[in-house]
């Protein structure tokens, strides 16, 4: 004859395993009834356009963003941030749409496989790399040695809170310190020290959304 106990340690045991298969079910339907995440790809450069019509080699800074999974998403924002702690984001307008390009417009929805592309000049009127050192030292107080740079990252916001991070190319980057370096010298600021603590508002092309996340 079995301890009483016994009858005891065989009831926690049942009332365990039942526990065990109610959480086995309840997580089943959590990922059954949870929507896939997005599988998003991005890039930043500097890209030239050429062909027919085209006067010239115009340069653009060049932002796509590509749908690599079936459920649909919408690009709500764009925004550069210099460091992961950066408190403050500077927002990027979209592209421009001129005679050479036609960047997409924000908000702008991607399906599947789908592309949006943003173009920014630097070559002729509106030039983006112009406005370094005019914009409230934005760029110069978050940046003093090019090395620094490799931190910045472009934010892709959409409409289900995932967040795209892009990390520039090295050719955009060279570009921009070489803007950067040039608005250091010009303001006779010496190039030491680390990032700041984020960046500014912006005007022109960027502006600042508290509304949006960070």
């Amino acid at each position: 004859m079995q301890p009483d106990w016994w009858k005891y340690v065989v009831d926690i045991a049942q009332i365990l395993s039942a526990m065990g298969t109610c959480g086995a079910v309840v997580v089943a339907l959590w990922v059954a009834l949870s929507p896939p995440r997005l599988h998003m790809s991005g890039n930043v450069g500097m890209r030239v356009v050429v062909g027919q019509g085209v006067e010239g080699k115009p340069e653009y800074v060049h932002i796509s963003v590509t749908n690599n999974g079936e459920r649909e998403f919408v690009i709500s924002g764009l925004a550069w941030v210099t460091h992961r702690r950066s408190k403050l984001n500077a927002y990027q307008h979209g592209g421009v749409r001129d005679d050479n390009v036609h960047s997409d417009i924000i908000p702008h929805k991607l399906t599947f496989g789908a592309t949006a592309s943003f173009f920014l000049p630097v070559t002729g009127e509106g030039n983006w790399f112009e406005g370094i050192g005019t914009r409230g030292d934005v760029w110069l107080d978050a940046y003093s040695r090019r090395e620094s740079l490799t931190k910045l990252r472009l934010y892709v916001y959409t409409s289900v809170g995932q967040i795209l991070k892009i990390k520039p190319e090295d050719g955009f980057l060279d570009e921009l310190w070489k803007h950067i370096a040039a608005a250091i010298a010009a303001k006779n600021l010496a190039p030491v020290g680390g990032p700041a603590a984020g960046l500014q508002e912006l005007d022109l092309d960027v502006e600042r959304r508290s509304d949006w996340p960070h």
